[in-house]
């Protein structure tokens, strides 16, 4: 049992960013994946195409951020506008929803369907 709380505290210290100096801290978690997906045979392999893109950027889902919301909203947005350029020149042949939540403040900071 002390195993596995060592190894979540580890991954927890692992995903620790700061997001600004300039306003209160506080932990922001983000979740990342998958609303709706639908398509032909080639929607899985689409969907990891897409999923990997994003993990490049963002990293393993829950994203654990800390700062103000607004800061690391900013940035979470940033990484995905990133991602989504790295997308722009792929034609997929199935329609795969991707959004990325702030669990602490409950905001959806990026949706967009490929």
């Amino acid at each position: 049992m002390s195993a596995i709380l060592a190894m979540v505290a580890i991954a927890f210290a692992v995903t620790f960013t700061s997001c600004g100096d300039d306003e209160p801290e506080q932990t922001n978690v983000y979740t990342a994946g998958f609303e709706e997906m639908s398509g032909g045979l080639d929607m899985f392999a689409e969907a990891q195409i897409i999923e990997n893109a994003f993990k490049a950027e963002l990293g393993s889902s829950p994203i654990v951020l800390t700062g103000s919301a607004e800061k690391c909203d900013e940035e979470i947005l940033s990484k995905c506008r990133k991602a989504e350029a790295k997308l722009i020149a792929t034609t997929f042949n199935s329609s795969i929803q991707y959004v990325v939540k702030n669990s602490t403040t409950g905001k959806v900071v990026y949706d967009h369907t490929f």
